[in-house]
Formats: C-alpha cells, structure tokens, sequence
C-alpha cells in the first residue's frame, strides 16, 4: 500500500486537539531523528506515544472516528 497518500491526514491527526494532541515539536524531533538515521518506528513511538504497528491497523477506524 501506497501510505503517501493519507500521510497529511495522519500528521492533521496526530497534532490536532481533537486527534492525538502532539505538538509540531514532537514532529519536529520525529524528523530530526530520522534525519539522525533511527528508526522510523522507534522514533513515532518515542515522539507520539503510539505503537507505530497498532495506529497502522487502527488507521482507517482511527481517522473515521476524527473525522466525524
């Protein structure tokens, strides 16, 4: 599956209020650690507070509940 296509959704979702609340700080140490080369689950878990596996089978549930 192509995840590009519901990555804007994800991130809207993840720092919005009414989402998951994080801040655009946490997005922003998320990059830098990808930047830094750690792993891209490692680093959603260590900055969302997410098991990055669980919010991917979650997902679509997730985002129809955000968007209602």
């Amino acid at each position: 599956m192509d995840y590009y296509a519901y990555f804007e959704l994800a991130v809207r979702y993840l720092l919005d209020p009414k989402g998951h609340n994080k801040s655009i700080a946490d997005l922003k140490a998320f990059y830098n650690d990808l930047g830094r080369g750690v792993n891209v689950q490692v680093a959603f878990e260590a900055h969302f507070d997410l098991n990055m596996n669980d919010f991917q089978e979650q997902y679509w549930t997730l985002m129809e509940n955000y968007l209602d």
